[in-house]
């Protein structure tokens, strides 16, 4: 039944119940390869199993053969043997021996071998050998791949034997502990090749100065910004001989309040206070520095901050700038300090966005009766769809014909 039932099922079962002998009898006669191949799964000769890889007639038998074999040496004699009789790729990842591995780099021309090999390599020694004797920058990117980011020594020694740029930058990216090494690595590139990439692991401050005032890109030295110590950064804050994007980056990335307040007391450049007083959270200073300040961004960002509600009508009627005061009144909730606002306010734009904050039926009722009705447009009368107190007047009376029929739809 075994040898000509045609269901792999019942093949299968009788395979696996079979004795060893009875096994190695239907690998080596049966004339189907399915079947020999199917009887592997079973033997245990080790023997049998290198006569099969060795001399099976069959690819797939041969290679089901070796899958179940460990041992490095019998793999070498597979891989000498002729190219067709075996996946020669698949073998070398099944060797363990990394000296094993070595030798047949040294010896192969094979590129799909040279890959096999290198991915089963992790002895440093050996791929920094097989690194340095290797000529094609292929395979040197593959042996880079390898290099363990711990071993610092085979990294250096390897970096500063690399002549292609763009290996060498692979060769930085795999240092594991970079604050360490980067700095060496930066002070000896008089070139400048990397310190795009090393200065972002470097920490002393005079190398950051340095590159700041120094003949680097504008990228680096931004870099280099972002790694000096917050005294450092509100020092270069006002330095007029550096460039702008540099002190406004220091700005930027400034935590210390103290610092920042101090930014915005002495600076005169108006968007270098802005950047510095929009990270300030201190709501007396807001209050005191921000809503008093002689420049209307800087009280309309104070106002924007603040969460004073009690002073924020006074602040409307002392806000000499419109725009300031449309922010004021946005953030004003009370429709009784809104009225007395809107009596007062003549900029048609903030008479605008009072009345769109007012919430009161009744209210809107007396000032659609009043001069105002003409500054209501269509978002603010869309709020009363339904309501026809509040849209009859505007209906009648509003001096665009676009609202009158808005508030006819609406009624």
């Amino acid at each position: 039944i075994a040898y000509n039932d045609k269901s792999p099922h019942i093949r299968e079962y009788f395979l696996k119940n079979f004795n060893q002998a009875a096994l190695k009898h239907i690998a080596l006669t049966d004339p189907s390869l399915e079947v020999r191949k199917s009887s592997i799964k079973y033997i245990n000769d080790i023997e049998l199993l290198k006569n099969l890889a060795l001399n099976d007639s069959s690819f797939d038998v041969r290679m089901e053969a070796s899958d179940k074999l460990k041992d490095d040496e019998f793999f070498k004699k597979l891989i000498q043997s002729e190219s067709y009789r075996y996946d020669k790729a698949k073998i070398i990842k099944k060797i363990d021996n990394q000296k094993t591995l070595f030798d047949f780099y040294s010896i192969t021309d094979s590129y799909v071998l040279k890959e096999a090999i290198i991915e089963g390599l992790s002895n440093q020694e050996y791929i920094f050998d097989l690194y340095v004797m290797e000529d094609l920058s292929f395979f040197r990117e593959l042996l880079i791949s390898r290099f363990d980011g711990n071993d610092e020594d085979i990294l250096l020694k390897a970096f500063n034997l690399e002549t292609d740029l763009k290996l060498k930058k692979l060769i930085l990216n795999k240092f594991n502990r970079k604050e360490l090494y980067y700095e060496k690595i930066f002070l000896n590139d008089l070139a400048h090749h990397f310190s795009g990439i090393t200065v972002e692991y470097i920490r002393n401050q005079e190398i950051l100065f340095d590159v700041i005032y120094g003949d680097y890109d504008d990228e680096t030295r931004l870099k280099a910004v972002c790694n000096l110590n917050q005294e450092n950064l509100f020092n270069i804050c006002d330095d007029l001989s550096l460039d702008e994007f540099l002190r406004f980056k220091a700005v930027s990335i400034i935590e210390n309040e103290n610092y920042l307040m101090d930014i915005c007391e002495k600076s005169r450049n108006v968007s270098l206070i802005l950047s510095a007083f929009s990270s300030i959270k201190n709501h007396e200073f807001i209050s005191g520095f921000g809503l008093n300040h002689d420049n209307w961004k800087v009280r309309s960002l104070a106002i924007a901050k603040t969460d004073d509600k009690d002073s924020l009508a006074e602040i409307a009627s002392d806000e000499t700038c419109w725009f300031a005061r449309k922010m004021v009144v946005k953030k004003i909730k009370d429709d009784g300090k809104l009225v007395e606002i809107l009596k007062n306010e003549k900029n048609r734009q903030v008479q605008k966005v009072i009345i769109n904050s007012i919430e009161s039926p009744e209210i809107l009722l007396d000032l659609f009766k009043s001069d105002y009705l003409n500054l209501f447009d269509i978002k603010s009368i869309e709020r009363f769809a339904g309501n026809e107190d509040i849209l009859t007047p505007v209906a009648l009376n509003h001096n665009l014909d676009s609202l009158r029929k808005k508030a006819v739809s609406l009624i």
